[in-house]
C-alpha cells in the first residue's frame, strides 16, 4: 500500500526544513507507529489573535535513563522524516520529551497512519494501516 502524500499539508517550515514521509508501511513506520501508541502525543490546538494561530505537537515522553532508547527514537524519526526531534525536560521529575512541531508530520500520522488527536489515553486501537498490513 502507498500513501497518497500529495493528500498532506506542509507549513512553508516543513518545506524549507526538507520534511520527507515515507511512502509506504514498512518496519520502521510500524515501530514508530507503536511508540506513539504507547509513548506519544499529537497535538493540534488552535489559538485565536496570536501570531501563530494554530500549533502542531508529535511529542514522546521518555525516561532520561533510558539513553539507548531515546537515541534510538530520535534516528528513527530522522530516518522517517529526515528532520529532528528536540530533547526537552519536562516537569515530571526523570521525564525526557522528544518534540517537533509540524504540520506535514502531525497530518501524515493523524490522517494516514490514524493516530488519534490530543488526548488518546484508553482509546488507541491497534492503528487501521498496521492491522491491515498484518
Amino acid at each position: 500500500m502507498r500513501f497518497k502524500l500529495s493528500e498532506i499539508e506542509r507549513s512553508k517550515r516543513d518545506v524549507k526544513r526538507r520534511l520527507k514521509f515515507p511512502e509506504t508501511l514498512n518496519e520502521d513506520l510500524a515501530e514508530f507507529l507503536g511508540i506513539m501508541v504507547g509513548d506519544g502525543h499529537l497535538g493540534l490546538y488552535a489559538r485565536k489573535g496570536r501570531k501563530i494561530p494554530t500549533i502542531y505537537d508529535v511529542r514522546i515522553s521518555c525516561n532520561e535513563n533510558e539513553e539507548s532508547y531515546i537515541k534510538h527514537i530520535c534516528n528513527l524519526f530522522y530516518s522517517l522524516f529526515n528532520v529532528k526531534l528536540s530533547i526537552t525536560h519536562d516537569t515530571k521529575p526523570n521525564c525526557i520529551d522528544l518534540r517537533m512541531r509540524s504540520k506535514g508530520v502531525v497530518y501524515f500520522l493523524h490522517y494516514l497512519c490514524y493516530i488519534p488527536l490530543n488526548k488518546k489515553s484508553g482509546i488507541v486501537p491497534v492503528p487501521k494501516i498496521v492491522e491491515e498490513a498484518g
